[in-house]
């Protein structure tokens, strides 16, 4: 994994990860692994990137996600996005 992906970079994969949570919430899949979630992602673009994190914990304040954080449920949705 690299942490020296550009902000556009992380931007679009976390977009994509945007979409495939709000595909799978409509779907009723709630809980992602730490895994699911790597893999919405991709190989490259670490978790514990700190644009990551700090997008998580903005869709946490925004009551969309519960950031859990843990290997079997990393992510739990709570809704979709607006």
């Amino acid at each position: 994994m690299d942490a020296r992906l550009s902000n556009h970079d992380v931007r679009k994969r976390l977009q994509v990860a945007r979409a495939g949570i709000d595909r799978f919430f409509s779907e009723g899949y709630l809980q992602w692994s730490r895994d699911s979630f790597q893999r919405l992602l991709g190989p490259d673009v670490s978790l514990d990137d700190d644009r990551v994190l700090f997008t998580l914990y903005g869709w946490e304040d925004a009551g969309i996600v519960q950031f859990v954080g843990n290997d079997e449920i990393y992510v739990e949705v709570v809704r979709g996005f607006p």
